[in-house]
């Protein structure tokens, strides 16, 4: 299970190809240990993400952990990609880095808020992935559904 934190292109993004050369380089920037291609990048803190690059479509981090150093990476490749940052939650904003100064891909989607810097992201990320910690561990920690059940006789921890 994970925090799931998305960027969506804007219509200054960069093409396939580029954008995965700008994500490469801006991990390697931070000092992160891992690239696009590995799907999983270490923060320098040591905090984890699964990373999807969509060719230029967008991203997606899927996070187990959150921290400063986390909150920088994903602000600092949606600066270089001029990607838009949500993330899954009923409640989640679209955001905009003061570098990014496209458009949205779709009409449909909110006006996007200015976020200035990743400590700003970080406050407003932490809601959102606290709460998720909470489903997670309420989640792992209920007992399996009895096997005679209809749900058990779906889903079965055994």
């Amino acid at each position: 299970m994970s925090f799931d934190v998305h960027l969506i292109a804007s219509t200054l993004s960069p093409p396939p190809g580029a954008f995965e050369a700008k994500v490469d380089a801006a991990l390697q920037a931070l000092g992160a240990e891992g690239r696009v291609v590995d799907q999983m990048f270490r923060a320098r803190d040591g905090s984890e993400a699964e990373l999807y690059a969509a060719g230029g479509g967008g991203a997606m981090f899927a996070l187990r952990g959150f921290s400063p150093s986390m909150a920088e990476a994903v602000f600092a490749i949606a600066e270089v990609t001029s990607c838009f940052i949500t993330w899954s939650a009923a409640d989640a904003l679209l955001l905009r880095t003061p570098s990014n100064l496209g458009e949205t891909p779709d009409d449909d989607l909110p006006v996007p808020l200015l976020v200035d810097d990743a400590a700003a992201l970080m406050t407003l990320l932490t809601d959102g992935f606290d709460g998720w910690s909470r489903f997670r561990d309420q989640v792992v920690a209920a007992p399996p559904p009895r096997k005679k059940s209809w749900l058990g006789q779906l889903f079965s921890r055994s």
